[in-house]
């Protein structure tokens, strides 16, 4: 019993002394913040009670370390999980951020997005104002970029509405400086004032995946901290002592940008080894990395959900620092590690695996270096032509990049691999392995993780399908016959995302296409053609005046039935009809009851369509203009599909479509702006699309 009493005493002594606690509560914090995604209070509870156990273990001897984790899990459940706004009456905001398209607006803890922008407002001014609050959906496809998931990933929850300013009541010094945003600099405008939603530069660093060289970050700072100290100030004792006024100009430049967790993370680093260098204290760099984002995570819980914080801690658990090797080696080695750790969380995120990023960024470095310290001196004027040089050099040397750039698509990549990757990288760069066996083990599951990762989109394709994809009230259906892809119409209705089908291509890694059929010319129907045909292999595009009868593709039998001397635009929709193996597929466009009329009256069609229709796309999204009852008895529809949604004036489908298809015991699917379906040729099942785990 002693025995056991001194080793389970010992282990406590060990537990203690081996735990990091500072990062501990950090790791505590991340954990209750992604509860913030979940619904169950039971696994809110389940967390709380296994944290608190376990600093209830060393209570004496940790009690500041759990004051701070139960400090932050009240703040945070209060104004974040229950989003409790304690000034709710007050008809005070602050205007923290404007764009072209929207500005976001500060009262109390919550943020507000305004989409109906006043012709006057601006950044840093505080006004009076009343308005209606609209909470924010985050309906969408998963594979697109989400507008109002986004948003709600950083707390906005709420659209303002009817928001009108009685009057401006002050403004604080972010309004004088964005008043400078008219600046000639047109590397000022992107790095500093952060306007780059019309910058062609940004937009191909973005296709680059590299568009974070543009923030002002530690990429910059740091090595310009760095040559100060070590070549410019190398005899000044004055300057460390009296350093931190330059910080205080950061912390400036810091508010100016509302606080970005890129400045942010630089700045804390910077004052924490400032701190370290002038009261002779030491703190290890886990502690430190933790410190910051204890203080970062506490001024906004949400910057976990930022594509930085996820890069940063990879990085901070990956990259080692190699102290039995020359420093060239350990860079070398660190260059290699670091496209081991971002080229699969770039495949994740983008479809794509970037081979020569890396080699880009170390091209395109001393260019924005340059720029960046132009930048930093753009209220002097004749220094603007210099830096809209550099700009100018950097664009046209980016624009060569995404023209020749060496990429593969290899479409979603399981989240399950992505995870057992990163085990393996960190098990390989973390610990010297002996056993050989338990070594060849490790790289056998990394090699499998990458290798599957590679193979599982182009086997998924080889099933033919038919998919309906959620494009609002719009068109857009992906005939799948073993990797020959065919896509009917590829259209997306108002308020919808014009990336949405191409985006999908690229989830399924889809890059080549045999087929594009356009129905007719509205843009509901087509908008997204031309950027399929950029980004893509497009081998033919036949429209409503191509004027084919018909196509055979090993064994799918086309058939167009065309018409186009309608003065309605939707009665000249190309109907395409598929036979396939023994099934038939009619895809109607917008043709209304009088074209359904007519295709009756064809003997072609009344042949093709003898023993029913197994996949019908219903006509004009559902409309009651379309969908006749004598239409419907002839097909004899057995699975119909509604690419349409409840907006606005278009409220589709309509109750007398559905009357109909229902009359006739049809399945009916139904976009609704919210689902996309997948049917399975060969089994004739029906799923809704949803993001896969494998």
């Amino acid at each position: 019993m002693n025995l056991i009493k001194i080793s389970t005493e010992k282990l406590y002594q060990n537990l203690y002394i081996k735990i990091n606690w500072l990062a501990f509560t950090l790791i505590s914090i991340i954990l209750v913040i992604l509860t913030k995604k979940s619904l169950s209070i039971v696994t809110d509870i389940f967390l709380l009670a296994f944290i608190t156990i376990i600093y209830g273990f060393y209570i004496k001897k940790v009690y500041k370390y759990f004051v701070v984790f139960a400090s932050f899990c009240i703040y945070f459940y209060l104004f974040y999980k229950f989003n409790w706004d304690i000034f709710s009456e007050s008809d005070i905001f602050y205007v923290s951020e404007l764009k072209k398209n929207y500005a976001i607006l500060t009262r109390g803890f919550n943020q507000y997005l305004l989409t109906k922008i006043p012709e006057k407002i601006r950044v840093g001014e505080f006004v009076k104002a009343i308005g209606e609050l609209e909470k924010l959906n985050d309906n969408g496809n998963f594979w697109d970029f989400n507008f109002n998931k986004w948003l709600i990933d950083k707390n906005i929850i709420y659209e303002l509405r009817n928001f009108d300013i009685k009057e401006v009541l002050f403004k604080d010094i972010r309004f004088y400086f964005y008043n400078l945003e008219s600046s000639s600099n047109r590397l000022a405008l992107i790095m500093i004032f952060h306007n780059k939603q019309e910058s062609n530069l940004y937009n191909n660093l973005n296709q680059l995946s590299i568009g974070y060289m543009l923030n002002i970050s530690g990429l910059y700072l740091i090595p310009i901290g760095y040559f100060s100290q070590r070549y410019i100030f190398k005899n000044k004792s004055w300057y460390k002592k009296w350093k931190f006024i330059l910080y205080i100009f950061l912390f400036m430049y810091l508010y100016m940008c509302n606080f970005s967790p890129i400045i942010f993370k630089v700045f804390l680093l910077m004052v924490i080894n400032w701190v370290e260098q002038n009261f002779r204290i030491k703190i290890n760099k886990i502690s430190k990395i933790s410190l910051v984002w204890l203080i970062i995570l506490f001024w906004n819980p949400m910057y976990i959900f930022n594509m930085g914080f996820i890069y940063t801690s990879a990085a901070i658990l990956l990259i080692k620092h190699h102290n039995d090797k020359k420093k060239s080696t350990m860079i070398i080695l660190n260059i290699i590690l670091i496209n081991a750790i971002f080229i699969p969380i770039d495949a994740y995120f983008n479809y794509k695996v970037y081979w020569i990023t890396e080699l880009q960024q170390l091209i395109l470095l001393p260019l924005l270096f340059i720029g960046f310290i132009l930048v930093s001196f753009f209220y002097i004027p004749f220094l603007n032509p210099i830096a809209n040089f550099v700009h100018d050099s950097l664009e046209k040397l980016s624009t060569f990049f995404v023209k020749y750039n060496v990429t593969t698509l290899i479409g979603n990549v399981s989240i399950v691999w992505l995870i057992l990757y990163f085990i393996c990288l960190f098990l390989l760069t973390k610990f010297v392995i002996l056993n050989k066996k338990i070594k060849r083990l490790i790289y056998f599951l990394l090699a499998t993780s990458i290798t599957i990762s590679f193979i599982t989109n182009p086997i998924k394709n080889s099933i033919s399908t038919i998919e309906m994809i959620n494009v609002g009230n719009g068109n857009s259906f992906i005939l799948n016959y073993k990797s020959n892809i065919f896509l009917l119409d590829a259209g997306v209705g108002p308020m919808n995302n014009k990336n949405t089908t191409p985006n999908y291509l690229k989830y399924r890694g889809i890059n080549e296409i045999n087929t594009i059929f356009i129905s007719h010319y509205h843009t509901d129907h087509y908008n997204m053609v031309d950027q399929i045909v950029k980004e893509n292999n497009v081998k033919h595009v036949f429209d409503n005046k191509s004027n084919i009868k018909e196509i055979n593709f090993k064994d799918i039998f086309i058939y167009a039935f065309t018409e186009n001397f309608n003065d309605d635009e939707n009665d000249n929709s190309q109907v395409i009809l598929i036979k396939m193996y023994d099934q038939t597929f009619l895809f109607m466009g917008d043709s209304s009851k009088k074209r359904e009329e007519r295709l009756l009256q064809e003997t072609k069609f009344i042949k093709l369509i003898d023993k029913g229709i197994d996949y019908y796309q219903v006509g004009h999204h559902g409309s009651k203009t379309a969908t006749s009852d004598k239409f419907i008895k002839t097909i004899k529809p057995k699975n119909c599909f509604i690419s349409g949604e409840k907006r606005g004036r278009r409220q589709f489908p309509t109750h007398e479509a559905l009357s109909v298809l229902e009359k006739y015991n049809c399945n009916i699917y139904t976009t609704g702006g919210l689902n996309s379906y997948k049917y399975y040729i060969n089994s004739k099942e029906v799923e809704v699309i949803k993001k896969e785990l494998f």
